[in-house]
């Protein structure tokens, strides 16, 4: 198999029996917690790696909700959604990432769990975090 950037890289070498890559729409597809995962654009993602397979968010998300600041094209937004978090607000600020973020949530199924917002968290919200 041609490995197509670092991110495939990764993935063939972890478990290449679950990895698979759409040419045409270029979506990665790759299973993960028993779920198929669906990335558009995923192949020039290389966080991909460090989220899904190092699971360098080492955070129980469970039953909680998460705020994902900057959060790309969804990738780790769909990563705590899978870990099981009850709701995950995603923030992203460039428009050409935003339209990649929505497009992979309703890929994935998840626009009951992920709710995405458009801008800059730090310029329009206001949050109190409590514990």
């Amino acid at each position: 198999m041609e490995v197509l950037s670092e991110a495939h890289l990764y993935f063939l070498s972890v478990d290449p029996k679950s990895l698979d890559y759409d040419k045409t729409n270029d979506i990665l597809i790759f299973e993960f917690n028993r779920k198929q995962v669906r990335i558009k654009k995923g192949l020039k993602n290389e966080d991909l790696g460090s989220i899904f397979g190092e699971l360098c968010y080492n955070v129980d998300v469970n039953g909680k909700v998460v705020l994902d600041i900057s959060v790309n094209i969804g990738d780790s937004a769909i990563f705590f959604a899978l870990q099981g978090a009850s709701k995950v607000i995603a923030f992203e600020p460039i428009p050409s990432n935003f339209k990649l973020l929505e497009y992979n949530v309703i890929l994935n199924s998840f626009e009951d769990i992920i709710f995405i917002k458009k801008g800059n968290i730090c310029f329009k919200y206001d949050f109190k975090i409590a514990k």
